[in-house]
């Protein structure tokens, strides 16, 4: 089992309310709420402290609070979880194909492609990404071409937005879970109607 006298260098425990993060781990609904909601009092806690001894023992203490929401078997694999990677885009005319290729090669993802977007892409930034927040971009520039990006565990698949895409291969979020989603992102969302009609 983890403890605090890990340093907080070594495990972020904010890391985990990254998608790509608690995807690998496989921690369900009531983990990640109760991660988010651990984080939350931590950062509210503080806030209400200006001395840095004291600051220090809150950050061990839910440290080791957030850790004990996961299973001693996540602990052992949040401990070897290496830091998100971050992406720097720097594309002169390139086409999509190799735009896409590149991507998925970075974030050791397997391509499905079965068409390819035309034109070619643009686009040059200091600012580095996280795999989330690069989909995010690809897919704001893709969606006017007509296609977007699906990330599905190891797979990124490129699908046209003329065609019904199913629901199958829409990753499943809460309501909780939806803000750590791009805003260009499709997923499919279950929640209560509350006795109103579904239509």
């Amino acid at each position: 089992m983890l403890t605090a006298n890990l340093g907080a260098q070594d495990l972020d425990v904010a890391r985990l309310v990254h998608p790509e993060v608690a995807q690998r781990l496989s921690l369900d609904d009531e983990q990640r709420a109760a991660i988010q909601k651990l984080l939350l009092e931590r950062t509210e806690k503080l806030a209400t402290t200006a001395e840095e001894g004291e600051k220090k023992a809150i950050a061990e203490d839910y440290q080791a609070r957030i850790l004990e929401v996961l299973t001693a078997e996540q602990q052992a694999q949040f401990a070897t979880v290496q830091p998100l990677q971050k992406l720097m885009f720097q594309f002169r005319d390139m086409k999509w194909e190799d735009v896409l290729n590149w991507f998925t090669q970075q974030q050791d993802l397997t391509l499905v492609m079965d068409r390819t977007p035309g034109g070619s892409f643009t686009y040059s930034d200091t600012r580095a990404y996280s795999p989330s927040e690069a989909i995010d971009l690809l897919n704001s520039v893709l969606m006017t071409r007509g296609f977007t990006l699906v990330r599905r565990e190891k797979m990124l698949v490129v699908m046209e937005l003329s065609d019904s895409i199913p629901l199958e291969l829409l990753p499943r979020v809460t309501l909780e879970e939806l803000d750590e989603r791009g805003r260009f992102e499709l997923v499919s969302v279950l929640f209560p109607l509350g006795g109103r009609p579904s239509d």
